[in-house]
């Protein structure tokens, strides 16, 4: 058993020995550390990323050992892939830059926690040196720019009826991929070796280069004189670092007052010959810049060979060698097929982007590796080619991969015509734009999500500015009754207090007889309980409009209130006679016994005070429909039409001789009418002016 287990033993270390051997060799750097982000064990990669001797790492803290950057920032300790992992126990990954010295190299970190039993967690370190890629992607950009300039160019020199439209074209794509402001184009003099100036030009501030261009226009050039000059008699590109020391350019001068600094220009060439030159002018000093050159020499051959065959029919051995070089070493895919939309031509780069061997592609048209939903519109983009519509077309279509999944690319397709001008090809350049697209659409979600956030907070905006216009309103309501309040109240209050106090001071300064005595007495005290009653009249009212009321309701037989109210007002008063007209029963209703037995005394005092010469005072109650009415009716003063709508306004007064010597503060109706309409009722009013009034109520039955 212990030989097993030391076999066992044996066998683990040489697997352990074998995967540490394999991890020191691997390209990518490898490290992992204990709970506490120091370095336990790291491979060779690692030792060569950090440029550390591997003894000084051990221990070391990860974040030291390894300092990394994001957008020329530090990245702090509690920032660095290995606390996050540590912190947040779950892979961190993202994209750092290292510097070494003055070498600075992009890294793909992949942070990852790793829990053992009986251990605290430590973390794996995985970092891919991704410099080369990024150069080489940059450089595929570059590229691609390079040939979509090449593209469009020989595209233009295909679909322009005139070889001045061509060059008025290659002005403007030249000057839009350089972002130079200036370029000219010289075409070769009829009949003598010189260059003759043209009209055709490229000016973003056409004003400020106008007298550089009347120059210009007005100088013609021999072989060798001039930057175009030069370009004649050497067949080649050529460049000016800064107009104004090179010794060779006849308008330096007017080129630097100006601002015209660097410029270079290139051949159209027709076999050796310039056919033109077409020269370009920056506002700053620039070095030579050899890749650009070459591209412009690119250029420069596809006008030369747009120039020949406006002269005469091309050379069609050198336009196919030229043609299978630019298709062959595109980086982005092309590919050339028939009329029918079989591909008789592929390069490299489209069958990657699609997943297929090149003898595989070849017998497939471009429809069969297109997503169905996309066929239809790839379809009449291509009829327009054909029907003359356009020379060159440029749309976005799904591709199938032959693994099945979608593949976004932009697309721009041009015809190939025969000698006699029938087409033949159509030849397409194929740019993968997956991730733009995904990154799109992820935008377009971002910008959904915010307008979605923008309409819900916009909707609460005109709910607050609701509400506060209803809290303005409500204040300003508050204000209003608040003037009537202190106005009303000072003077209601002031009638009775004066009274008072009057009374009392006679009291107390006079000694008058008994009877006088009485009379002042009966005086105080009556005044006392109108101040009394105007007082308890406001607070109900107050409470019952701020809502602080509070109603016992419950089921209610109005029949004894009633017979209540007129028995109390028919013992305190003979100059009145009362007549009550109910029936034997009522339907219940559902009410405060209190508050009713206040409403019903409001309306009854109300009908013999406004009968002051006595008279009939009826209360009286009935069952209709699904409720119960009463009424209080008096053969008093009455009340005018044009005042019966305002009675149950909270201050209202009606305003003639008979109210007047009557007095009242306004508030008696106003509290029935909230009373009312808190038990779900309504009241009313009926009055004819000399000869009384019925108010009316009517309550929901239960």
């Amino acid at each position: 058993m212990e030989q097993d287990r030391d076999c066992l033993i044996r066998q683990l270390r040489a697997t352990l020995g074998r995967m540490e051997a394999a991890l020191s060799n691997i390209s990518e750097a490898i490290a992992w550390t204990d709970a506490r982000g120091r370095i336990q064990w790291c491979n060779r990669a690692f030792d060569r990323l950090t440029g550390q001797e591997h003894i000084h790492l051990l221990g070391a803290e990860a974040s030291a050992a390894l300092a990394l950057w994001r957008r020329d920032v530090p990245v702090p300790r509690q920032q660095h892939p290995v606390g996050l992992a540590l912190e947040w126990k779950r892979n961190v990954a993202g994209h750092y830059h290292i510097r070494l010295g003055s070498i600075r190299r992009l890294l793909e970190v992949k942070a990852s926690p790793l829990g053992l039993e009986e251990q605290q967690a430590r973390v794996v370190l995985v970092i891919r040196d991704m410099t080369e890629q990024d150069r080489a992607e940059a450089q595929v950009r570059d590229k691609t720019a390079t040939l979509e300039l090449l593209g469009s160019i020989a595209a233009a020199a295909n679909q322009r009826a005139s070889i001045e439209e061509t060059l008025q074209f290659a002005l403007h794509a030249v000057c839009r991929f350089t972002g130079w402001p200036v370029g000219h184009v010289y075409l070769t003099a009829g009949g003598s070796a010189g260059l003759d100036p043209t009209t055709l030009w490229h000016l973003e501030n056409p004003e400020r280069f106008a007298p550089f261009r009347e120059l210009t226009e007005a100088t013609a050039l021999l072989p060798g004189r001039g930057l175009p000059g030069r370009v004649l008699q050497s067949g080649a590109p050529a460049w000016i670092r800064d107009v104004r020391v090179d010794p060779n350019f006849p308008s330096a001068r007017a080129a630097a007052e100006n601002g015209i600094r660097a410029g270079f220009a290139f051949p159209a060439l027709v076999g050796n010959e310039a056919a033109a030159v077409l020269e370009f002018f920056d506002e700053s000093p620039r070095e030579p810049d050899e890749p650009l050159l070459e591209v412009m020499r690119q250029i420069g051959t596809q006008l030369g060979r747009a120039i020949e065959r406006h002269r005469a029919q091309q050379e069609v051995r050198r336009s196919e060698e030229l043609f299978r070089n630019v298709f062959h070493s595109a980086s982005v895919g092309m590919g050339l097929a028939e009329v029918t939309g079989r591909f008789v031509q592929v390069n490299r780069a489209l069958c990657q982007l699609l997943g297929y061997r090149e003898e595989e592609l070849l017998g497939l048209s471009w429809r069969e590796v297109t997503d169905p939903a996309d066929v239809a519109s790839n379809n009449a983009e291509i009829s327009r080619l054909f029907g003359g519509e356009a020379g060159f077309v440029q749309y976005e279509k799904r591709y199938r991969h032959k693994l099945g999944h979608t593949v976004w690319a932009q697309v721009g397709v041009s015809l190939m015509h025969d000698a006699g001008g029938r087409p033949t090809h159509t030849i397409g350049q194929v740019v993968d734009i997956t991730e733009r697209k995904a990154a799109e659409l992820a935008l377009r979600k971002a910008h959904e999500k915010l307008e979605a956030r923008v309409r819900r907070r916009t909707a609460e905006l005109v709910r607050l500015n609701e509400d506060l216009k209803r809290e303005i309103e409500e204040r300003r309501k508050a204000e209003t009754i608040k003037d009537e309040l202190i106005s009303t109240v000072s003077h209601e209050l002031r009638t009775p207090l004066t009274s008072l106090r009057g009374f009392a001071e006679l009291l107390l300064l006079r000694r008058p007889p008994p009877e006088k005595q009485q009379r002042f007495l009966s005086i105080i005290v009556q005044e006392s309980t109108r101040l009394t009653d105007l007082i308890n009249d406001f607070l109900d009212l107050q409470r019952m409009e701020s809502g602080r009321q509070v109603c016992h309701f419950e089921l209610l037989d109005l029949l004894p209130l009633l017979n209540e109210s007129a028995s109390v007002f028919a013992e305190a008063d003979n100059s009145h006679s009362f007549r009550l007209t109910t029936p034997a029963s009522l339907p219940l209703v559902r009410g405060d016994a209190d508050r009713l037995r206040q409403v019903f005394r409001n309306l009854v005092s109300n009908a013999v005070k406004f009968s002051p010469h006595g008279g009939g005072v009826e209360i009286g109650a009935r069952q209709e429909d699904a409720g119960v009415t009463c009424w209080v009716s008096d053969a008093g003063v009455g009340i005018p039409v044009e005042a019966v709508p305002r009675l149950f306004t909270k201050f209202y007064r009606v305003d003639n001789t008979e109210t007047r010597r009557i007095g009242g503060t306004g508030l008696g109706l106003a509290l029935v009418k909230d009373i009312i309409e808190a038990h779900g009722g309504r009241v009313w009013a009926e009055s004819e002016f000399g000869k009384g009034s019925t108010f009316w109520l009517s309550l929901p039955a239960q």
